[in-house]
C-alpha cells in the first residue's frame, strides 16, 4: 500500500518572495561576476629594455615577479612591461592574468602590447623621462592607485580602464599629486586574436581637481560599479562615477568630512590613500591630514557616519616628507583598519603602521602602532653597497586571507600581516618577510571582484516605500536653481494638500520653498541649499509618500 500525505497549501506572504529573490540574485551574481585572483604581478626594470634583450643575467633582478598563493610560489618573467608602484592586475574568469598595465601601457597576458593602449597619459614630459623603450614605466606608474581595471557589466569580452590624469605640461601650476580629470578606456579583448585591442581611449568623464588615488566598490546589486575619486585641495568633496549596462559616466558629488588645505609645513603635496571595505559598508581614506572612515551606502552611492582621527594619532610622533605616502586596507573580516603614514624624523625613515577598531566606541582611541620601520634595507648581493631601505608603502589584501605591504622604494622584499582579523600586535606583523626574485615597489591594486549582490536590494533598503509614480516628472535633476515637480493628468488631486520634504545626506530635513499651483505643478526653489546630495519627498494629504527622488544640486 502507499500512503500519500496532503498537506495544506499555505500561501508565501510577499515578503517570502522578496527574501527568496534577493538570495537567488545574490548567488546568481557572486558567481557569474566573481573573479577569484589566483596570481599576482609585479616588478620593474631597468630603463631601455628592448624585446630583443636576451636574458645573460645581467640584468637578473630585473623582471616580472608571478606570485602564486596556496601554496605560495614565484617565479620570474624576464621580458614584461615595467611596474612600478601603479599595478593594476586584471583577471580573468579563472582569476588568471588576462592583461596588466601600469598606467602608461597596457600588455595582455603574453606581454605584448595591446593594440593602440600605448602612450596613455600622453605629455612632454615623455621626451624626458628616465625610462624609454617598449617596456617602459613612464611618470604615471610614480602613482600608486591612478588606474583601475573593470569588466563591463553588458559585455564579457569588455573592460575598462579608469584613471585620473595630471598635467604633466604645466606642473608649476598643477603641483605633483594634483590631477586635473578623470578619463575612461575601453579594452576588447575579443579582439586580434585574443591579444586585445584598445577600441577606446582617454575618453573624459570630468574634469577638475583630483587626487590621484581613485578606489571602487560595487553596486549593491553586485554587477554595477561605483568609482570614486576625491577633490584635492581646500575641499571636503567625493566624486563619484558609475558603470553599469549603458556604460560609464559621472553620477553625483558627495561633500562630507574634513576640508583639507595645502597649508603644511615642509609637506608639498596631499597624497590621499583611500580604500573600501570588502563587505562594501565602510570607506576609508587617509593624508597627512589624518583617517577619515564613513559608512558606504551601496544603493546610492553615498557616504554618511563621519568618523575623524587626526594626525598625529593620540600625540604619537608627525613624520614630515616631501612625499608622504598613505595607504589603507580593512581586514578580511572587515573590523580592523590599517593605516601607512611614511615620513622621516630627525633624518632617518621613520614609517608606521598603525590598526583602528572600526567597531570600537571610540575609534580615535583604539588606535594601536602594530610596526615600526626597522631600517632593513636590501643590497641585491652586494655586501658593500648602501642597499635600498624597505620603507612602507601600500597595502593590499592576499587571496590567502594575509595583508600585504609594499615598499617606497623599488627591492626585492614585502612586509606581511599574517594574522589581520586579530588585535592590536596579535595581527603579526613580519617585516621583509618575503624575498622575491626581482625588483619591485607598489602591489596590485584590487577592488573586491567577488563583492556580490545585498541580500537586502535597494528596494528594500530601509527607505520608506512609495507608490510607483515612474510617470511623474521631476526634472532637471541636477538642478542649481529651480526644480520642477509635475504628476499626470489621473493624480491632479495629489498637489491640493500635498507636502514637500527635503532631507540632507545626515538625515536632517531642510527647509524649502515650495511653490503649488493647484493643477498638478510644483516649483522648488533651491537656490539658498548646498551643492550635494538630497532626497525629496512628496507626501499627499493622507500623509502617504507619493514620490521619492534622489536630488543633485550642482552649479
Amino acid at each position: 500500500m502507499i500512503k500519500i500525505r496532503v498537506f495544506k497549501y499555505i500561501k508565501p506572504e510577499p515578503y517570502f518572495y522578496r527574501v527568496l529573490v534577493s538570495f537567488v540574485l545574490y548567488l546568481f551574481q557572486s558567481t557569474v561576476y566573481s573573479q577569484n585572483i589566483k596570481t599576482w604581478h609585479m616588478g620593474d626594470h631597468y630603463p631601455n629594455l628592448s624585446p630583443s634583450q636576451p636574458d645573460t643575467g645581467e640584468y637578473k633582478f630585473s623582471g616580472m615577479n608571478n606570485i602564486s598563493f596556496n601554496p605560495f610560489n614565484n617565479t620570474r618573467t624576464f621580458k614584461s612591461l615595467s611596474l612600478s608602484w601603479n599595478v593594476i592586475n586584471m583577471p580573468d574568469y579563472n582569476g588568471n592574468l588576462l592583461f596588466y598595465s601600469n598606467g602608461s601601457k597596457v600588455f595582455n597576458n603574453q606581454h605584448q602590447l595591446i593594440e593602440n593602449a600605448d602612450s596613455l597619459n600622453y605629455s612632454n614630459y615623455w621626451g624626458s623621462s628616465a625610462e624609454s623603450g617598449y617596456y617602459a614605466d613612464y611618470l604615471i606608474g610614480s602613482y600608486a592607485n591612478s588606474t583601475m581595471a573593470f569588466r563591463s557589466p553588458s559585455n564579457p569580452n569588455q573592460y575598462y580602464l579608469v584613471s585620473t590624469i595630471m598635467n604633466y605640461d604645466n606642473l608649476a601650476q598643477t603641483k605633483w599629486l594634483r590631477f586635473h580629470k578623470v578619463v575612461y578606456s575601453i579594452v576588447d579583448m575579443s579582439l586580434n586574436s585574443g591579444k586585445g585591442k584598445m577600441i577606446v581611449k582617454e575618453q573624459n568623464l570630468l574634469g577638475g581637481d583630483f587626487s590621484h588615488a581613485i578606489s571602487a566598490c560595487k553596486h549593491a546589486n553586485g554587477k554595477d560599479w561605483w568609482i570614486t575619486a576625491r577633490g584635492y585641495q581646500d575641499t571636503n568633496c567625493y566624486y563619484f562615477f558609475k558603470i553599469d549596462d549603458k556604460g560609464i559616466a559621472y553620477d553625483h558629488k558627495q561633500c562630507i568630512g574634513v576640508n583639507y588645505t595645502m597649508n603644511y609645513p615642509g609637506n608639498l603635496t596631499l597624497s590621499y590613500g583611500q580604500n573600501y571595505s570588502h563587505d562594501g559598508k565602510q570607506f576609508a581614506i587617509l593624508s597627512y591630514k589624518g583617517l577619515e572612515l564613513f559608512d558606504f551606502d551601496r544603493c546610492k552611492g553615498l557616504f554618511s557616519n563621519p568618523r575623524y582621527a587626526s594626525y598625529p594619532f593620540n600625540n604619537d610622533d608627525k613624520l614630515y616628507s616631501w612625499f608622504q605616502s598613505a595607504s589603507v586596507c580593512f581586514s578580511p573580516n572587515n573590523r580592523y583598519l590599517y593605516a601607512i603614514v611614511a615620513g622621516i624624523k630627525n633624518g632617518s625613515n621613520l614609517d608606521k603602521l598603525y590598526q583602528f577598531d572600526t567597531k570600537a566606541n571610540d575609534f580615535v582611541g583604539s588606535q594601536e602602532t602594530v610596526a615600526v620601520y626597522d631600517g632593513f634595507k636590501d643590497k641585491f648581493e652586494d655586501p658593500n653597497a648602501g642597499g635600498w631601505a624597505t620603507t612602507f608603502y601600500t597595502l593590499q589584501l592576499t587571496p590567502d586571507s594575509r595583508i600585504f605591504m609594499g615598499t617606497g622604494l623599488p627591492n626585492r622584499y614585502l612586509h606581511t600581516i599574517d594574522s589581520p582579523d586579530n588585535k592590536g600586535i596579535a595581527c603579526s606583523v613580519k617585516q621583509h618577510a618575503i624575498k622575491l626574485l626581482t625588483s619591485k615597489a607598489g602591489l596590485p591594486y584590487y577592488p573586491n571582484y567577488n563583492l556580490g549582490a545585498a541580500i537586502d536590494t535597494c528596494a528594500g533598503s530601509g527607505i520608506e516605500s512609495a507608490e510607483d509614480r515612474s510617470e511623474w516628472s521631476v526634472y532637471p535633476n541636477p538642478a542649481s536653481e529651480i526644480v520642477t515637480v509635475i504628476s499626470p493628468d489621473s493624480y491632479r488631486e495629489w498637489s491640493v494638500g500635498s507636502k514637500v520634504e527635503m532631507y540632507n545626506l545626515l538625515g536632517q530635513e531642510i527647509p524649502c520653498q515650495v511653490h503649488n499651483d493647484g493643477g498638478g505643478e510644483l516649483s522648488i526653489d533651491i537656490r539658498g541649499l548646498s551643492e550635494g546630495v538630497y532626497l525629496l519627498k512628496l507626501r499627499n494629504k493622507t500623509d502617504g509618500i507619493i514620490k521619492l527622488e534622489r536630488l543633485v544640486i550642482s552649479r
